[in-house]
């Protein structure tokens, strides 16, 4: 099995691999060999703000999550639970 075999060389957006809008693409090689391993989408501004919208609204159902177990949890998972959610929202700012 080559190693290209475990390259995925599409983009996940809202639960489905895509390729870009334009259908372009960017090599990707092994920068110690210069060999070509693939290719990924290359992706323009529409697909990034499908992207960004797409995980700012799972940041949002995410969070309402969280509100749902802390009611019925103690306090120390409570807690837990709440430095997540607060470094999941650092993530995508």
């Amino acid at each position: 099995m080559a190693y290209t075999d475990f390259l995925k060389q599409q983009c996940y957006i809202d639960g489905e691999w895509v390729d870009a809008d334009a259908g372009g693409t960017i090599e990707v090689t092994d920068p110690g060999t210069g060999k070509v391993l693939g290719t990924v989408p290359k992706m323009g501004q529409a697909e990034t703000a499908r992207a960004i919208s797409v995980a700012a609204d799972a940041v949002v159902v995410g969070s309402r999550l969280v509100q749902e177990i802390e009611a019925a949890t103690p306090e120390t998972a409570k807690e837990q639970l709440t430095r997540l959610v607060a470094t999941l929202k650092a993530a995508i700012r």
